[in-house]
């Protein structure tokens, strides 16, 4: 009799070990899968705002070049393709009070920029 309690004790022994291993294991791997979440959404915002700046790097120079070309050629007016920057502009002219003003639009991967130059007196 007494042989027979203690089989039952060692069976209920290895249960309890086998769904401790499989709770830790479970636990183990959500422990992962949140880690590796929050590193890949943390990279992502990081990759975002290099975008974020490059794209409007990109707007300010192409509202230079833009600006530039405007000064250059008297008649430049309407939407301007600067393929360099990726931007597109869009130039109207106040021909009496000879004032310019430009709309820059750019998009890098993905990333969208608008700059708005302020009025500038054309010679």
């Amino acid at each position: 009799m007494k042989y027979k309690m203690l089989i039952l004790h060692n069976n209920r022994r290895g249960y309890i070990a086998v769904v401790t291993v499989v709770m830790m294991t479970f636990y183990v791997l959500v422990f992962s899968y949140v880690v590796i979440e929050s590193a890949i959404s943390y990279s992502d915002s990081v990759t975002r705002k290099e975008w974020r700046i490059q794209g409007n790097m990109n707007a300010e120079s192409c509202l230079s070049t833009v600006a530039l070309m405007a000064v250059k050629d008297y008649f430049l007016e309407g939407d301007v393709l600067v393929p360099e920057f990726g931007c597109s502009a869009s130039i109207i002219r106040n021909y009496f009070q000879n004032k310019v003003s430009i709309k820059v639009q750019t998009k890098f991967l993905n990333v969208s920029s608008v700059i708005y130059g302020e009025d500038f007196t054309v010679p």
